[in-house]
């Protein structure tokens, strides 16, 4: 059993890994792209920039989760959350097929 977790998180960090490469590194190469050469060649004069794009990337997603957590936690409080889930289930399974469709081209 203790071991399924361990597999679990290391598919998880590696996939998450695979995706920051991908997304984080696109974003922070294209930002940083534009900077002199000076700056892009120097570890300290590169920090400020690095540390303010993922103060804010971490910022954000603290920010949308509270609203989320707090959203959903409000709508557990207000009725019975069943039919509410079911729908948000349809709802998010019909955006993953509508995506799968439109990556398949």
């Amino acid at each position: 059993m203790i071991e399924s977790i361990y597999v679990t998180a290391l598919i998880v960090g590696l996939l998450g890994g695979v995706h920051c490469l991908g997304m984080c590194g696109g974003v922070v190469g294209s930002l940083t792209f534009n900077l002199k050469p000076e700056v892009q060649l120097s570890w300290w004069k590169m920090l400020p920039y690095q540390l303010g794009y993922n103060g804010g990337r971490l910022t954000s997603y603290v920010l949308i989760g509270s609203l989320f957590g707090w959203l959903g936690h409000s709508l557990i409080s207000l009725t019975t959350f069943l039919p509410v889930q079911l729908t948000l289930q349809v709802i998010a399974g019909g955006f993953m097929v509508a995506l799968g469709l439109y990556l398949a081209g």
